[in-house]
């Protein structure tokens, strides 16, 4: 009856919440898309907002701050396989030289010293918002920066003296093994932009770090060196300089703190600097507008973010693989409103004054939704991060009774056994969660199924059991109820009967922490210890202050973790890890952990994993509770949105998102090609033009030219460059003549039509591999016999063709398809090649708007790298209108209808694929 009072008292706090009032919105917004947040901004300042862990910490403030900078690398949308942005690739046979084979290699040759590393940057294109050329200098400085940083210091510890253990010296010489070193690029006489961009950056790991291009790198955020060192051009006080300027024979070092020739940087002093509007700048998709504390904050398009050519002359291209995959947002700008409650939210949705709700909210408000708000879509994914109870282990009667820590200080270990059987996880999920999450025995996600330990002893919910533990360690129950004031409750070492507390948020915010809080403390009462529920974690100004103290008994938080990779398990409990809160300080648990990131085999990785889960779960310095279904929803205003690890605010969805007020453009384009061709070969590529319904357009004038300095020619045309009408099924085939080459090399075609009839243009481009002969490679061809729109219920069919080197077709490999939103499906969805030829896309029987969904087809055989390739399908809603019909009475002719940007994609997914393979 207990657990009943307190659900009903958590349905009434999230029902009976007030909402702050609803903005309105201008009539010019209408490509402005409006975020409702539980909290907001706290200081526009990047190093007072951890941009990286995504937890209790200020989730709000990173993901409005996350969009103004960027990253060396770029993690695919669906397989978070790492892909180049700035970062090119290594030298990873180690021969000294990067090869056009090494671009997106991101992993040493298994004979090569893995801790020896050679990246190959180039920061032509690249620029900050304030129009100032991003170089090395702002790379370095940002890994110092980062090193200095508590949320990231772990990850960047394996390139310090000593691996950043006890006896480094970091902390006064603020050395790392990081320094530039002369490049060998092949073939960098036939690229454009400035030579001098282009670099390579030695990174010497002083221990072995399996995930250093994972997290080192690709997690790295990029801060503008010239904001922040010294004055920054008169924004503040000077900071000091984080590396040796240029000039000095150590530049691009770290600066000592004993430095006397320049001011060691102050990172105190920086992470308590207020910015201005104008001072945050970054290189990211979008720029810093504005913020008005209690009202909103707005960011905006970046018109000059990099996505592979010159920001100022889209025709000199830098990376033409990035132009094909990567282009601006199409949305204007952002604007995040903070609302006090989740009803708040919840109104604001159904009424259509904002299009997200970013960030988890309530089941009980989806029912809420579905019922009135038939235009909003709510979504659900799993969450690979997990709430758990933290016990303070610095607290001798919850923990350790001297400094050192380890099994034989653990005073704590019969209070937090007890404590663990007073944890009713089944109820929290049946009832809180109404199903929508799982039960945690671990602090790793069952989700990621590689990691998790499966074999751990899961603790039952058992207040008899717990009573036999408090009793056996010499607590005795005098008897009655157990009150605040200790009347009736059990002595403990050093508090008596004094009341423990448990910090969590309020109801308003996360009502099932909040209740799940009351069920902890009801269920300790019961077994005669005096827990009661304390004030709000939350502080307005800086919310883990008190948690970083020390000065707490016990809290139940939230660790949100971005992708599948454990490392945070050192971050989170490792003896000197910035993250462990709880103070847990096992010498044991360390050394495993430190095995774990440095094994460079999968299973042996593995087993440091599992085994470090199973000593965390038998010391329990932390109580995992549960991990919550993560449940967003979006107004049908905006339409292809990505889902990710975090949800669906993430990097595809900023620049993928597409507004559907404005009207779908009057004239598109398709492009097939072949993706990849051998050395002087002759290939077809072929180009249809389909209006806004989907039906082919005959007439159209379409021109194909050859990115300059790339090679081939067109047959039948003026070299690099060929023009011509479509035809009846609104298709132009042109034939093209690759170069001969000894190594692998891209060739970037452009691609532009015009109607005369309507005076509609379009654009577009791709690229092909083309490889050197002898190489052998698969090339998956998929089309779009029907074209590439569909509305909800109509089978589309897919035409899948898999050609070898030779171009014959390949009947014995094996396919495997995927779509992506979840809700539509192909038939069959995986099968021989020979079978796989004519496939049926079923998309949903409903959707209540535009969507666009990433039909993906995976290609394995043995004796060939893996080879994949993804379309776009748009699936309408049915009262959009039929959809147009295919182009012949027969829909699975071998007419190639390939998506410009989806075969863009499949082009470069075939390249990585052939590149693995040289890395094997």
């Amino acid at each position: 009856m207990r657990v009943a009072s307190i659900l009903a008292v958590s349905v009434l706090l999230l029902l009976s919440a007030l909402s702050m009032p609803l903005p309105s919105r201008g009539q010019d917004e209408s490509l402005v898309v409006r975020i409702g947040d539980l909290g907001e901004l706290r200081s526009r300042n990047p190093l007072g907002t951890s941009l990286h862990w995504f937890g209790d910490a200020d989730d709000w403030g990173a993901g409005i701050l996350q969009p103004i900078y960027s990253h060396p690398l770029l993690r695919h949308f669906a397989t978070r396989e790492l892909e180049p942005y700035i970062a090119k690739g290594i030298d990873a046979n180690g021969n000294g030289t990067f090869d056009p084979g090494e671009y997106g290699a991101f992993g040493m040759l298994p004979v090569t010293n893995a801790s020896d590393i050679i990246v190959y940057f180039d920061f032509n294109g690249v620029r900050w918002h304030d129009g100032i050329q991003m170089t090395v200098m702002d790379l370095l400085f940002s890994l110092q920066i980062e090193a200095m940083r508590p949320d990231f210091e772990a990850y960047v510890r394996p390139l310090m003296d000593r691996g950043g253990g006890p006896a480094s010296n970091f902390t006064h010489d603020r050395w790392l093994a990081v320094s530039l070193t002369p490049k060998s690029w092949a073939g960098e006489a036939g690229l454009l932009g400035d030579p001098g961009l282009r670099v390579a950056v030695r990174f010497r790991l002083q221990v072995p770090y399996q995930p250093f291009f994972e997290i080192t790198l690709a997690d790295l955020w990029l801060l503008p060196r010239h904001v922040w060192e010294e004055t920054g051009g008169m924004r503040h006080g000077d900071f000091g300089r984080a590396v040796f300027p240029e000039g000095d024979p150590r530049a691009g070092q770290g600066i000592p703190v004993t430095e006397t020739l320049y001011s060691p940087f102050d990172l105190a002093a920086a992470t308590g600097w207020q910015p201005r509007d104008a001072d945050v700048i970054g290189s990211g998709p979008f720029c810093f507008s504005t913020w008005v504390a209690g009202i909103h904050a707005r960011i905006d398009r970046n018109p000059t973010y990099f996505v592979g050519a010159d920001p100022d002359n889209a025709a000199v291209v830098y990376d033409p693989r990035i132009a094909a995959i990567l282009h601006r947002p199409s949305f204007e700008g952002v604007e995040f409103l903070p609302y006090r409650t989740q009803l708040g939210r919840v109104a604001a949705i159904e009424a259509g004054e904002i299009d997200l709700v970013r960030g988890s909210f309530p089941v009980e408000a989806t029912i809420l939704i579905q019922k009135d708000a038939p235009g909003v879509r709510v979504w659900a994914a799993g969450d690979r991060g997990l709430v758990f109870l933290a016990y303070n282990m610095r607290r001798p009667w919850l923990g350790y009774n001297n400094t050192q820590g380890g099994d034989a200080a653990d005073a704590g270990r019969p209070l937090r056994a007890a404590l663990s059987h007073l944890v009713d996880r089944d109820a929290i999920v049946r009832i809180l969660l109404q199903g929508y999450g799982v039960a945690m025995d671990s602090v790793v996600s069952p989700a990621t199924t590689f990691w998790y330990n499966a074999s751990l002893n899961r603790i039952p919910y058992d207040p008899a059991r717990a009573v036999q533990i408090l009793d056996s360690a010499g607590w005795p129950d005098p008897g009655g109820a157990c009150l605040e004031d200790g009347t009736g409750c059990r002595s403990l070492p050093m508090v008596g009967t004094q009341p423990v507390e448990i910090l969590t948020t309020t109801a308003d915010v996360d009502p099932v922490r909040a209740s799940a809080e009351r069920l902890i403390v009801t269920a300790a009462r019961s077994v005669g210890l005096n827990v009661r529920p304390g004030r709000p974690l939350f502080d307005p100004v800086d919310p883990w202050a008190e948690f970083r103290r020390g000065s707490f008994d016990l809290a139940i938080l939230r660790a949100g973790i971005d992708g599948t990779d454990p490392d945070y398990l050192f971050a989170l409990l490792h003896s000197t890890g910035k993250a462990n809160d709880a103070g847990y300080r096992d010498p044991v648990f360390d050394d495993v952990v430190e095995r774990a990131r440095r094994a460079g085999d999968p299973s042996e990785r593995q087993r440091f994993v599992r085994q470090a889960q199973g000593l965390a779960m038998d010391d329990r310095p932390v109580e995992p509770l549960y991990s919550a279904t993560l449940i967003e929803a979006t107004q049908n205003r905006f339409s292809n949105w990505t889902e990710g690890y975090r949800g669906l605010w993430n990097f595809w969805s900023w620049i993928g998102a597409r507004s559907l007020v404005a009207p779908r453009p009057p004239l598109r384009i398709e492009i097939d090609n072949p993706g990849v061709v051998g050395s002087g070969a002759i290939t077809v590529i072929t180009v249809v033009a389909r209006n806004k319904t989907g039906a082919p357009v005959q007439g159209v004038i379409v021109t194909i030219r050859i990115n300059e300095g790339d090679g081939g020619q067109f047959i039948g045309g003026a070299g690099g460059e060929i023009t011509g009408p479509t035809g009846n099924n609104g298709d132009l085939d042109v034939r093209y003549e690759a170069p001969v080459v000894a190594w692998e090399r891209y060739v970037h075609f452009l691609v532009s039509a015009h109607d005369a009839s309507s005076g509609s243009t379009a654009t577009s481009s791709f690229l092909l591999l083309v490889v050197p002969p002898g190489t052998a490679f698969l090339s998956l061809r998929v089309s779009l016999p029907g074209g590439d729109l569909t509305i909800a219920g109509a089978p589309l069919p897919v035409r899948v063709e898999l050609r070898d080197e030779f171009g014959d077709l390949v009947g014995d490999a094996h396919i495997t398809g995927g779509v992506v939103p979840a809700g539509g499906t192909l038939e069959p969805i995986s099968g021989r090649s020979d079978r796989m030829r004519n496939v049926l896309f079923v998309p949903p029987g409903a959707v209540t708007a535009d969507t666009d969904y990433q039909v993906s087809f995976d290609a394995e055989k043995p004796g060939y790298p893996p080879t994949r390739a993804i379309v776009s399908i748009l699936v309408v809603p049915e009262t959009a209108g039929p959809a147009p019909p295919p182009s012949s009475p027969d829909a699975f002719l071998p007419i190639i209808a390939v998506v410009g940007a989806s075969a863009a994609l499949a082009t470069v997914a075939i390249a990585w694929a052939i590149r693995r393979r040289s890395r094997r």
